[in-house]
């Protein structure tokens, strides 16, 4: 069989396009290959934030006209063309795709490889068992997928996971979401803003328990104002029934009370996880952990020397802007031959709810833990509490700053309109090392 060499070989076409730029960009002679098992772009581009947010935007503009009669605004929606918002995120996807194809694919000297690449040793791979390649360089950016618990008659239930979920045409009228996560809270406000009777069997007391106990009290009492909400329910068996809807048996961990819930739809929505394994990384020589993601330096550099790796892969945190700056850091090791450690102090994230969240940094607990209780500081202010925040109602909206008490901001934790957005002020104290009192 014949060996097809390059310089660098990129596994997935995500954010490790950027290592591939820099790398065509310093050598613009360079042969790379670019392998993908799925759709060009990455999971952000064709199942993840990018579509999900278009979708949310959707649903926001739902709720901003119904709530348009307490700003003194006499206003209603005639209908929901559910068809038309789904239309509306695959245009934004295909005009998306095709800019990737024409200013990164296009180039003579990226050649592209559509299916599965494993290792079959440490600088060489098979593309679906048949295209064999060597590379100079190996850059990992793999992505994950669901995961999808062991759940009686699971099996033999139809049920939709994210990816499955963005790809419907047409919206069910009734949806069982199994997961009470950032993913679940999303899906559910997206669905239950589209009329679709929604329910959602979190198996944590606390809603989206990533997040600060006081805001996952807020977000969860907000969405039980449009969607069936279960906390502390593990869900025990699926099974589709005769008329074609599928039923749902859940149990609460602490009363052992068993609910039941008859949907069109079941979507999976219990995380994500790493898919590795695909690559047959041991016969590279990459080290996977105990979860089975890869492991890497502060460098993102693998066991291997000629192996970098990013992204979702690495199990970190599993977000498209840490993605892009990991990317950015391999472009600096790798391809530029500078020493540069990743830097993860201050990595924000955001739930695109009715109400918004957001957060950075290190919760109270965690501090507390890390620092001592006596050693941490705890400010909260309300939204209301403002001007600005009479002036567009956020009732419920606050913001939670931890820092030592010596003034060092430890993290930050938002809930209300525009969370997203406003959390960047303390990203930016945080980088910049900014005490709560520094107002330089």
């Amino acid at each position: 069989m014949e060996v097809k060499c390059y310089d660098d070989v990129l596994i997935g076409s995500g954010s490790g396009k950027k290592v591939i730029e820099a790398s065509l960009e310093k050598d613009p002679g360079a042969e790379v290959a670019v392998i993908e098992k799925d759709r060009r772009g990455g999971i952000c581009l064709n199942r993840g934030c990018r579509p999900t947010k278009i979708l949310l935007s959707s649903a926001d503009a739902v709720r901003a006209v119904e709530r348009a009669s307490s700003f003194g605004v006499d206003a209603s929606i005639d209908r929901k063309d559910s068809s038309a918002v789904m239309e509306r995120m695959r245009a934004n996807q295909k005009e998306a795709r095709s800019e990737i194809n024409r200013e990164f694919f296009a180039r003579p000297n990226v050649h592209y490889y559509q299916g599965t690449a494993r290792f079959t040793g440490p600088r060489t791979v098979k593309v679906n068992g048949q295209t064999e390649i060597s590379g100079g360089r190996f850059f990992l950016c793999a992505g994950s997928e669901p995961v999808v618990p062991p759940i009686d008659g699971l099996d033999e239930t139809p049920y939709l996971t994210s990816k499955e979920a963005l790809a419907l045409k047409e919206l069910p009228d009734s949806l069982a979401v199994i997961g009470g996560g950032y993913i679940a809270a999303e899906m559910g406000y997206f669905f239950a803003s589209m009329d679709t009777e929604v329910t959602i069997f979190g198996r944590n007391e606390q809603f989206v328990p990533s997040e600060e106990p006081e805001i996952s009290y807020v977000v969860g009492r907000d969405q039980e104002k449009v969607l069936d909400l279960h906390r502390g329910y593990e869900v025990t068996q699926t099974e589709e029934l005769e008329d074609g809807l599928l039923e749902i048996v859940a149990r609460n961990g602490e009363t052992g009370e068993v609910k039941s819930v008859r949907a069109e739809e079941v979507l999976v929505a219990t995380g994500r996880g790493p898919i590795n394994d695909l690559m047959n990384p041991e016969k590279a020589g990459v080290e996977l952990d105990g979860r089975g993601w890869i492991e890497v330096d502060s460098h993102l550099r693998t066991a291997q020397d000629h192996i970098w790796a990013m992204g979702d892969c690495t199990g970190g945190y599993l977000f498209k802007h840490v993605s892009d700056y990991e990317a950015d850091i391999v472009v600096e090791n790798a391809v530029l031959g500078r020493d540069v450690e990743a830097d993860y102090r201050a990595v924000p994230h955001a739930i695109f709810t009715d109400p918004e969240v957001a957060a950075v940094g290190l919760g109270e607990a965690e501090a507390a833990e890390k620092y001592g209780r006596e050693n941490i500081v705890i400010g909260f202010s309300r939204f209301d509490e403002t001007v600005k925040g009479q002036a567009i109602g956020a009732r419920n909206g606050f913001v939670k700053v931890v820092s030592t008490r010596g003034g060092e901001v430890l993290g930050g934790h938002i809930v209300g309109a525009n969370a997203s957005i406003l959390i960047q002020e303390i990203v930016l104290a945080m980088e910049a090392d900014r005490g709560v009192d520094d107002s330089s």
